[in-house]
This record gives structure tokens, C-alpha cells and sequence, in this order.
């Protein structure tokens, strides 16, 4: 019985479905988040939206977010992720669960993460 439990264990957590790292995107947003480098504040509404609005309009020429494809999403993190830099905050990762489910953000945040 024993050794079922094993292989079991060792099946799930090959296959990727960790019971350990897996996560509901709704509770990520705890795990990770762009603070100030100096202050440890979270950022402002302001520089988010300027900056989030700048690599939309870079990506796709609109200011919205409208009819986006995911591709163009995910294309936008880097320039996010820069213009935040620029503006003094780095981007805060808590848990190795967070760029477990959101390979794409800490792939393209990699230069500026903060582990813990």
C-alpha cells in the first residue's frame, strides 16, 4: 500500500500537478507585486496605469485593453516591467508558487525581481 502512495506521489508531482505549487489565480497576487525599492511601498495606481498604458500603446498602437490578443498580452510585460524599474520599484516575488504558475511574468521580469 505504501509504495502506491509513492508512485502516486511521484506521478502527480512529475506531471505538474503539485498539490504544492498549484495555486487559483486569485490568491497570486499575494505572492508577488511591484514595490518601491527605497520606500517598500506597493506602486502607485498612477505610475502602474502610465506605465501599463505606455507598453499597451507600444504593442498595439490603442491605449486599451480591448481585443488583445494573449500573445500581445504577454509581449507587454517587458515594457511594463522596464518603465517600473525606471521609476524605482522592483518587482517583490514572496513565493517560488508564484513564478511557478506565472512562468511568463518572471521570465519577463527576471532583471528585476526581489526574491523575498
Amino acid at each position: 500500500m505504501r509504495k502506491i502512495y509513492i508512485i502516486l506521489f511521484i506521478t502527480l508531482f512529475l506531471s505538474g500537478c503539485s498539490l504544492f505549487l498549484f495555486r487559483e489565480s486569485y490568491t497570486l497576487n499575494r505572492y508577488a507585486g511591484w514595490i518601491n525599492a527605497k520606500t517598500k511601498q506597493e506602486v502607485s495606481n498612477e505610475d502602474f496605469s502610465y506605465c501599463n498604458k505606455k507598453a499597451i500603446r507600444q504593442i498595439t498602437g490603442r491605449d486599451s485593453y480591448e481585443n488583445i490578443s494573449l500573445d500581445e498580452f504577454y509581449k507587454t510585460y517587458p515594457i511594463l516591467g522596464k518603465c517600473l524599474y525606471e521609476r524605482g520599484y522592483v518587482f517583490q516575488v514572496k513565493s517560488i508558487v508564484y513564478c511557478y504558475n506565472r512562468q511568463e511574468e518572471c521570465q519577463a521580469y527576471k532583471n528585476y525581481i526581489k526574491w523575498f
